[in-house]
């Protein structure tokens, strides 16, 4: 009996635990026999574009006027009232500014004029629809200078002793305004008070005076305490075949793929998505860093909300193709798809433009999104 019961045990130990699952088990296990790998492709469904008149404080200033586009630069130094002995004894009254990009050449005239502000105004919420009935009219000093953006002196210029007097004695500062003459042909742009580097860069008014009882020229250095860039122009007209995607005077655009055919909760192991762009069309200077950026759409509205996923490459001869798998893998998990926005990715810093083929162009130059995807029938 000990011996039968013996031969029992270790049969079942031999055969009851062996690597197949049982009749139970196995339906608990995916079916790894039926995964399935796939391949999609498709042409964007829709594409559309969007004008932005945001307020550009970002790290760099940009004044000038290039492809009918114009910069107009504010800013505000942190000017108090002092000793009036120090006011009535002002020598000099300087700005200076260092530069960090230009387009389209890196040498050329910097010619602009510079009025008071007559409003206050606030740097986050400042766009070119505030401009009307901002500054007088009337300048109160123009500037003409030769300029080479990759210098590493910072340009400076004076402005007129009874401005910055009247600040030191209490009279109203609301800042000023740079506006550049009708015969710019660059746009330069300058570090701002955004600049990390806070105390190397940003503009600066330095005053000299000397009182009766001074033996020398003594100093005084204001900081700039916010400023803004202003754009205003014409953009180029976008159309179904062509987008212009723009930064500065801001452009973005918008695409849309439809995905249905995908089964629901797949895995994306690869997406890619290719614009064509014309290089002819397309605008960038010695300093465009060439970056383009694509940004999920939250919703649809005609401004859209941006999420937070984004993917960015930049273009090889005139094609951009960037990895968009994350964006894809959320559509596929349910998440709404409302499309995807370009963006240009220093839009802020840079003008530059891409001008990209939309859904509407010849087949080969259409936004293109290439899928690899897995999943149990």
């Amino acid at each position: 009996m000990k011996n039968f019961l013996l031969l029992v045990i270790t049969s079942f130990l031999i055969f009851g635990c062996s690597d197949d699952p049982s009749s139970i088990g196995e339906k608990l296990l995916p079916d790894m026999d039926n995964l399935q790998t796939n391949a999609f492709s498709t042409n964007a469904t829709y594409s559309s574009f969007y004008e932005i008149d945001a307020s550009n404080n970002s790290s760099t200033l940009l004044l000038g006027k290039y492809a009918e586009a114009e910069a107009k630069i504010l800013m505000q130094f942190g000017i108090g009232i002092i000793d009036t002995s120090i006011a009535d004894s002002i020598l000099t009254a300087e700005i200076k500014m260092f530069q960090n990009y230009s387009t389209p050449d890196t040498v050329g005239q910097l010619n602009f004029s510079i009025h008071k502000m007559s409003k206050t105004w606030a740097d986050y919420t400042f766009t070119k629809d505030s401009l009307l009935g901002s500054y007088e009219l009337t300048p109160f000093v123009e500037i003409s200078k030769d300029v080479r953006t990759r210098d590493t002196l910072p340009v400076t210029f004076q402005i007129p002793l009874s401005i910055v007097r009247n600040w030191l004695k209490g009279a109203t500062n609301n800042g000023i305004i740079f506006i550049p003459k009708p015969d710019m042909q660059n746009i330069f742009g300058f570090h701002s008070y955004y600049l990390g580097d806070l105390d190397d860069k940003r503009p600066q008014l330095i005053v000299t005076y000397r009182k009766t009882s001074d033996t020398s020229d003594k100093t005084l250095i204001f900081k700039i305490t916010q400023d803004a860039t202003v754009y205003s122009g014409n953009r180029p007209a976008s159309t179904s075949e062509l987008l212009y995607v723009q930064g500065g005077l801001l452009n973005r655009g918008k695409l849309y793929f439809n995905l249905d055919s995908i089964p629901r909760s797949s895995t994306i192991t690869q997406a890619f998505l290719t614009l064509k762009i014309d290089t002819t069309l397309s605008k960038f200077s010695q300093f465009s860093d060439r970056q383009f950026l694509i940004h999920e759409i939250t919703t649809q509205d005609s401004i859209p909300r941006l999420g937070s996923l984004t993917a960015s490459n930049k273009p090889t001869a005139d094609s951009i193709v960037i990895d968009v798998r994350k964006i894809v893998q959320k559509w596929v998990a349910g998440k709404s798809n409302f499309g995807v926005a370009l963006r240009t990715f220093n839009e802020f810093t840079e003008f530059e433009r891409f001008a990209v083929f939309g859904f509407n162009a010849v087949e080969i130059k259409r936004p293109k999104l290439t899928i690899q995807y897995t999943y149990i029938p």
